[in-house]
C-alpha cells in the first residue's frame, strides 16, 4: 500500500550549512541552553548558487534574527555580492566529499557526508535553493525528540509492486541492496534533513554513506548519484522513521499569498526545472526574498525566482552512458588472457534432448561429464556423460544418479582404483558417484568454519593421493575421505588472500612435477557488475598440503558481450550486468594446459594455454 504526498522533480542540489544556537521557541529555551541546535547548507556550483545562498541567509536572519550561520564551500571562495554582510564562519569541504571518480561535482555524494561537518547536538540542513518562511523554532518543536527527520512523500514496503521514487525502481532496489525482513521504504524529499547525535541517527549516516554507488546514475538528476536514494534506502535498512506528520517545505503552492502557508510548512522551495505551473511558487518565493532583503538589508532587489531557475541546469549535460560505465568497471579487472580469443562448444551439443544448455564440464581420460538444464530452470537438474575426441563431445547419455532431491549438476571428475569417478551436487549437499554405473551416495562435510560458507555444499576440489579421495574443502583446508563418505583426516593451514573476492572451488586439483595445481573461481563485484574471474593455486603434493603460490590478479574474467546474441540459461544473464565463466576440468600433456569452464551457464569453453606461461603468473603466497 502506497501513501502519497504531493512531491516534485529535481535535477541538482544546491545547498547551504546554517547553524542555530538560540531557540525563541518558549517550549524549546531550556532545552537550547543545554543542546547546542544548528542549521547547516552547503554550497557548490557556479555563482547561480551564490546568489540562492544570500536570499536564503537573508530569509533566515529575518524569521530568525539571532542565527549565526555557518557556510561550507566546495571548490574555494565564493564571490559575495558587494556589501552583504559575512558576519557567519566559512568552512571549505574535501573535495573526496564532494567529487566522483573522474572529478565531477557530484552533489548527492556531498549531501552524504553533512553529518562530518557538524558538531552541533541538534542539526538541520536545508538546500540553498529555496528560503525559509517562518521561525524554524517551530520546526525544532515539531520534531520533538525524534533522532532523524525529512519530508516523507510516499512509504513502500517488501509486499509492494511499485515504489514511485524516480530514482530507481522497486525491484531494483531489492535487487542492489540488502534489506531486513519487514522493512518499510519511505521516499523522501531530501532538501530539509535534521538529526541529532543519537546512535539512530548515526546508523542513518553510515547505512547512506554506504548506500552510494557511483554507477547508479541517472539522467534525472543531472547524471549523478541522487542521495535521496541512499537516504530512502538507509531508513528502511535501520528502522529509523524521519516522518514528521507534515510538510516540511513546499514545493507546489496552491496559493500565492505568505499567510496562507506558514502554518502548513517551515520552507518553500524551488527544485527542478522552471515550470510555469509553479508559478504561485516562485512568487511566494520572490515575496519572502524582497521582504526579507528589505528589512535585513535596506533594499528590496534581490535574484528573483525566474532568473535563478533559467541558469540553474545550463551546464546540467550528460557524461557518460550507463553502458559506458559499466564498460569501464568491466575493464578494471585485470586479466592475463582473453577468452575472446578461445572456442565454445556449440550450444546445444553436448545437451541430450529434452536439454537444451549442457555446461561445467570435467574429464576423465575420454569421457567428459557434464551438467545438463532445461526450461523451466533448476526444475531438472542432470549430468550427462559422453566419450570426448579431441574435445568434440560425442552422443550423450544421462547418468542415472538418484539423489534425495533428484536433481545433480556440477561434476568434477577423476580416476579412482581404475574407474571414472566424480563428486557433484544436489544443489545443497555434495555426492559421490561413479560414472560407469550410476551409483552414488551422499558425503558428510567437515566442520564449516570459512568466511562465506552460506549453508549449501559445493565447489568441492577432489584429488587423489595415495590411492585415497582428498578434497580442497576451502583455501586451507584439505580433508581426507578414506571410506568415500565421512571425513577420516583434515589439515588445516594458512588460507591465501585474494584481492578480487573469496576463493572457491573450480577444478579437480591435478598433480604436475611434484605439486598440485587448481584453477579457482571468484565473483567480484565491480561497480554494477558481478563478474566471475579465474586463478591457479599451487600446492603441497604431500600433507599438510599447503598453498604454496598463487595467481595475484585473475588469470581471465568472464566474457563481455554488449550486444552478443547469449542463449537463456539458468541464471539470468543481463547485458553487461552478470557474467559467468566457470573452470570445471584442467589437464596437462605435453607442456600444453587445457582448461574447461563453463561459459554463461549454456555451453564450455574449451581454454589451451602453455603450461609454462601460466606458472609464470604465480607468486608465493605471502605469510601475515
Amino acid at each position: 500500500m502506497i501513501e502519497h504526498l504531493p512531491r516534485r522533480s529535481r535535477s541538482e542540489m544546491g545547498g547551504f550549512f546554517i547553524v542555530w544556537k538560540s531557540v525563541n521557541c518558549r517550549k524549546l529555551r531550556s532545552m537550547a541552553k543545554k543542546l547546542k541546535t544548528g542549521i547547516i547548507l552547503f554550497v557548490g556550483g557556479d555563482s547561480t548558487y551564490t546568489r540562492w545562498a544570500e536570499n536564503m541567509i537573508t530569509s533566515l536572519r529575518y524569521f530568525s534574527p539571532k542565527l549565526p550561520i555557518k557556510v561550507i564551500l566546495a571548490g574555494g571562495e565564493r564571490n559575495w555580492m558587494p556589501g552583504f554582510p559575512i558576519d557567519f564562519d566559512q568552512v571549505q569541504m574535501k573535495p573526496k566529499h564532494y567529487t566522483d571518480e573522474q572529478g565531477n561535482f557530484a552533489p548527492g555524494k556531498a549531501k552524504l557526508h553533512l553529518d562530518l561537518y557538524s558538531k552541533f547536538d541538534r542539526t538541520i540542513y536545508a538546500d540553498i535553493d529555496g528560503v525559509a518562511c517562518t521561525d524554524l523554532a517551530k520546526f525544532l518543536d515539531k520534531i520533538g525528540d525524534k533522532p532523524f527527520a525529512a519530508q516523507v512523500e510516499s512509504w513502500s514496503n517488501e509486499k509492494s509492486t511499485s515504489w514511485p521514487c524516480q530514482w530507481l525502481s522497486i525491484h531494483q532496489v531489492r535487487n542492489e541492496y540488502k534489506l531486513p525482513k519487514g522493512y518499510r521504504l519511505p521516499e523522501i524529499n531530501s532538501s530539509i534533513l535534521y538529526w541529532d547525535k543519537s546512535k539512530e541517527a548515526k546508523a542513518v549516516w553510515e547505512a547512506a554513506r554506504d548506500n552510494y554507488r557511483e554507477y547508479l546514475t541517472t539522467e534525472a538528476w543531472g547524471y549523478s548519484f541522487p542521495d535521496e536514494l541512499a537516504f530512502n534506502v538507509a531508513f528502511a535498512q535501520t528502522g529509523v522513521n524521519p516522518d514528521i506528520g507534515q510538510k516540511i517545505i513546499e514545493f507546489n503552492a496552491q496559493s500565492k499569498h505568505l499567510k496562507d502557508v506558514q502554518g502548513g510548512c517551515f520552507f518553500i522551495g524551488c527544485y527542478g526545472q522552471y515550470m510555469s505551473s509553479y508559478r504561485n511558487t516562485y512568487i511566494l518565493y520572490d515575496t519572502v526574498a524582497r521582504i526579507s532583503s528589505r528589512a535585513v538589508h535596506g533594499h528590496n532587489t534581490p535574484p528573483k525566482a525566474h532568473q535563478l531557475m533559467g541558469s540553474k541546469h545550463v551546464n546540467n549535460k550528460p557524461r557518460k552512458r550507463p553502458a559506458d560505465v559499466r564498460h569501464e568497471y568491466y575493464n578494471r579487472i585485470p586479466a592475463s588472457y582473453d577468452l575472446h580469443n578461445f572456442s565454445i562448444i556449440p550450444h546445444g551439443l553436448a545437451a541430450p534432448k529434452p536439454f537444451t544448455n549442457a555446461f561445467n564440464g570435467s574429464k576423465v581420460g575420454d569421457l567428459y561429464a557434464v551438467r545438463l538444464e532445461r526450461k523451466p530452470w533448476f526444475r531438472d537438474r542432470k549430468i550427462a556423460k559422453m566419450q570426448m575426441h579431441g574435445f568434440a563431445p560425442g552422443t550423450p547419455e544421462i547418468v542415472p544418479f538418484k539423489t534425495e532431491n533428484g536433481h545433480a549438476e556440477d561434476p568434477r571428475c577423476f580416476e579412482l582404483n581404475g574407474r571414472p569417478a566424480c563428486l557433484f551436487n544436489d544443489g545443497y549437499q555434495m555426492w559421490f558417484g561413479w560414472l560407469d554405473t550410476g551409483e552414488c551416495h551422499k558425503m558428510t562435510p567437515p566442520n564449516q568454519d570459512f568466511e562465506d560458507y552460506d549453508g549449501r555444499e559445493k565447489n568441492w576440489t577432489p584429488f587423489v593421493h595415495n590411492k585415497k579421495l582428498h578434497v580442497i574443502y576451502s583455501p586451507g583446508h584439505v580433508v581426507q575421505y578414506a571410506d568415500l563418505k565421512t571425513p577420516s583426516k583434515e589439515w588445516k593451514t594458512e588460507a591465501p588472500t585474494y584481492n578480487y573476492g573469496a576463493i572457491r572451488g573450480g577444478t579437480q586439483a591435478i598433480k604436475v612435477g611434484g605439486k598440485l595445481y587448481t584453477i579457482f573461481h571468484t565473483r567480484h563485484r565491480s561497480g554494477p557488475l558481478d563478474v566471475y574471474t579465474a586463478g591457479m593455486m599451487e600446492l603441497e603434493a604431500k600433507q599438510p598440503f599447503n598453498v604454496l603460490r598463487i595467481t595475484p590478479d585473475p588469470l581471465w574474467k568472464a566474457t563481455f558481450h554488449p550486444g552478443a546474441n547469449i542463449p537463456d540459461a539458468p541464471h539470468k544473464i543481463k547485458r553487461m550486468v552478470t557474467f559467468v565463466t566457470f573452470p570445471s576440468h584442467l589437464e596437462v600433456k605435453d607442456n600444453e594446459a587445457t582448461i574447461i569452464a563453463g561459459w554463461q551457464d549454456a555451453s564450455d569453453h574449451i581454454i589451451r594455454l602453455p603450461w609454462n606461461d601460466l606458472l609464470e603468473h604465480l607468486e608465493v603466497v605471502k605469510k601475515d
